[in-house]
């Protein structure tokens, strides 16, 4: 099988379809220069890769790196398209292109700015015309920034896509506040100043319907509670506007939210019980508090926003080691397996950082093979441990045995999903582990 004549098709945007540089016009220009040129006798003989709605700031598109990949197996003779851009507008990406049609003994062909690297001269021009698209691309970032400010200025909303939550985009593209999800909104701060965990209110609002049929999860919730725009501020390229979407909660209401979530968001270094302890009463998360004696002993304690209910560490300690739930050891075996399939997946991410970069002709093919082999062995070693799971003897330890802050600490995270207090008598009603 001989070696094809590629056509390279680009369009980032609808206006650039409009402005005359379609997917169309460019597969007929480069239909008639393969022709005029001889480089093939009809054209069915081309075959074409088309990236339809990407941008050329990246290399991160379907049909480039398919290109890419064939040229690296010396598939291509000749590579045709419009202009130099339509393959990057990014410099480091159009040299290491570049080298790679060089290294592979692929040509290379732009119709509309008469682009080759044959000789030395054709590289020199080539170049410029590479710092040239960078140049553009800049500019062109530079204007668009400049006519969204400019929207902002005026007093309308700068941003594309989907608003936010709670939120909608009339017809004439301004912001307004949505009837009912607004209300959802002001629920999820409400809750969270009166001291509900992030689970309680993720189960509370998911169980209202919404417009956008979302099922929350808790790091959407945190951004929510987290984001100022439901004050009414919009912060937008190092600019407050203040006039342009409408607030949903008052500054108090989010200042109180974000006081109280903060208490409820410490790491809880030192505390053992951290974010475990709940209210039988009115179900409430359990604060996290100390005090300090004379000699400056630190005591830790647990406080219920809502009944002021207060428990000492100490006290709680005791009673947990007496009514500690048995764990089995085939949980404690998945926690290994589950552990293992952490690492397997950091260890394959780092595995398609690397073929991205051999895509992007950033590493040659003896280094991509070098840097993969402790990662295929790291792989195998992981691989097989977690096949002698079953093997392996566990040794239990009861909480009762445990002598270091850290290690209870440790222990009730991985293993305790709540401890409900009951307030009067300031004991463990039940245990509930995961």
């Amino acid at each position: 099988m001989g070696r094809i004549i590629a056509g390279y098709v680009r369009v980032s945007t609808l206006k650039q379809k409009n402005d005359g540089v379609s997917v169309d016009m460019q597969k007929e220009m480069i239909i008639k220069h393969a022709l005029m040129m001889e480089l093939v006798k009809n054209a069915d003989e081309i075959e074409f890769f088309i990236d339809d709605g990407y941008s050329g700031k990246s290399l991160e598109r379907p049909k480039i790196k398919e290109l890419i990949e064939k040229i690296k197996k010396d598939e291509v003779y000749a590579v045709i398209c419009y202009d130099l851009s339509r393959l990057s507008r990014e410099m480091f990406d159009s040299n290491s292109l570049l080298r790679m049609f060089n290294n592979h003994g692929a040509a290379l062909k732009c119709i509309y700015d008469q682009t080759s690297i044959k000789t030395a001269s054709d590289r020199f021009s080539t170049n410029i015309k590479i710092l040239n698209n960078q140049y553009e691309r800049e500019r062109i970032v530079e204007r668009t920034n400049d006519g969204l400010l400019s929207i902002a200025e005026s007093g309308r909303y700068p941003c594309g896509g989907i608003v936010s939550f709670g939120y909608f985009r009339g017809e004439d593209k301004n912001i307004y506040i949505h009837p009912t999800d607004s209300k959802i909104v002001r629920r999820m701060f409400e809750m969270a100043k009166k001291g509900y965990s992030i689970d309680d209110i993720r189960i509370t609002v998911n169980a209202i319907s919404n417009s956008r049929n979302i099922i929350f999860d808790n790091a959407h919730i945190r951004r929510i509670l987290k984001n100022k725009i439901y004050t009414g501020l919009l912060h937008y390229k190092g600019k407050d506007y203040t006039d342009i979407v409408p607030r949903i909660i008052e500054d108090s209401l989010f200042d109180e939210a974000q006081r109280v979530t903060r208490r409820y968001s410490k790491t809880g270094e030192g505390y053992i019980y951290n974010q475990r302890l709940y209210c039988k009463s009115c179900g409430k998360f359990f604060i996290n508090t100390h005090g300090t004696s004379a000699t400056g002993q630190r005591y830790n304690y647990y406080k219920c926003p809502e009944c002021n209910t207060i428990i000492s560490e100490n006290k709680l300690d005791t009673v947990f080691a007496e009514q500690e739930p048995d764990v089995s050891v085939s949980k404690m075996k998945a926690e290994l397996v589950n552990n293992i399939d952490y690492q397997l997946k950091l260890l394959n991410m780092r595995i398609r950082r690397i073929k991205n970069k051999y895509l992007k002709a950033v590493i040659n093919d003896e280094d991509y093979i070098e840097l993969l082999k402790p990662i295929n062995k790291a792989i195998d070693r992981l691989e097989d441990k977690k096949r002698g799971i079953d093997r392996v003897t566990i040794n239990k330890q009861r909480y009762g045995d445990m002598r270091s802050c850290e290690e209870k600490y440790k222990y009730v995270r991985n293993n305790v999903d709540k401890i409900i207090i009951e307030p009067e008598t300031k004991k463990i009603y039940k245990i509930l582990m995961k």
